[in-house]
């Protein structure tokens, strides 16, 4: 994605989309590349509302701007009679997820594949990011497949520095205030669960 929009011309327009409802394959991937362009040059990557003339009967729901971040425990991993093991009833399945509240705490209990982009952006970012102009396809409403689209729009030029990752660009460990979020009518957790309207993201 970092090199298609490299090579993407100023003022092209760029689809980013998915088959899947993960906010870390979905609204992290663009949010990673919002604040990486932001960095170097701000404004010079933006999101683009959906276009009213294009499927204008097709139902979308807005991007997610704060999800949660897991990964799964199993049981047979831990010692016999150990105290996790001790908090794991009997009804419970064989494997549980773990949720984590930024990277550190994730390194922490042993999430070794964990990178700080995974998180959600903090408040202020997600303000100019305008990850709701993102479009969720649910299968239920109109009997499709399930999709996330995002429409990115480069305004501007800038250098290899963006390419190489040399900005140094990255964002911060977001605190969550429950380390289980709520599920949304988005079908992932997260907190913005606005249903988008036609031609309205």
């Amino acid at each position: 994605m970092t090199a298609t929009c490299q090579v993407l011309r100023v003022g092209g327009l760029m689809a980013y989309s998915t088959c899947t409802y993960n906010p870390i394959e979905d609204e992290a991937v663009v949010s990673s590349l919002l604040a990486r362009a932001h960095a170097i040059s701000p404004g010079a990557v933006v999101l683009e509302t959906w276009p009213a003339h294009v499927l204008p009967s097709l139902v979308r729901h807005a991007g997610l701007s704060t999800w949660g971040v897991a990964d799964h425990q199993e049981r047979s991993s831990l010692a016999a009679g150990s105290c996790n093991d001790a908090d794991w009833s009997d009804e419970e399945e064989e494997v549980r997820l773990r949720w984590h509240a930024s990277k550190a705490s994730a390194t922490a209990a042993g999430m070794t594949h964990s990178v700080a982009t995974m998180w959600p952006p903090s408040a202020t970012q997600a303000k100019w990011m305008k990850l709701d102009r993102c479009s969720r396809l649910l299968p239920h409403d109109q009997n499709t497949g399930g999709f996330f689209i995002a429409l990115l729009r480069k305004t501007a030029r800038f250098g290899s520095a963006f390419a190489s990752g040399a900005s140094g660009a990255s964002l911060p460990e977001a605190s969550m205030t429950h380390n289980e979020p709520a599920k949304t009518a988005n079908g992932g957790a997260g907190s913005n669960d606005q249903k988008g309207k036609e031609g309205k993201p």
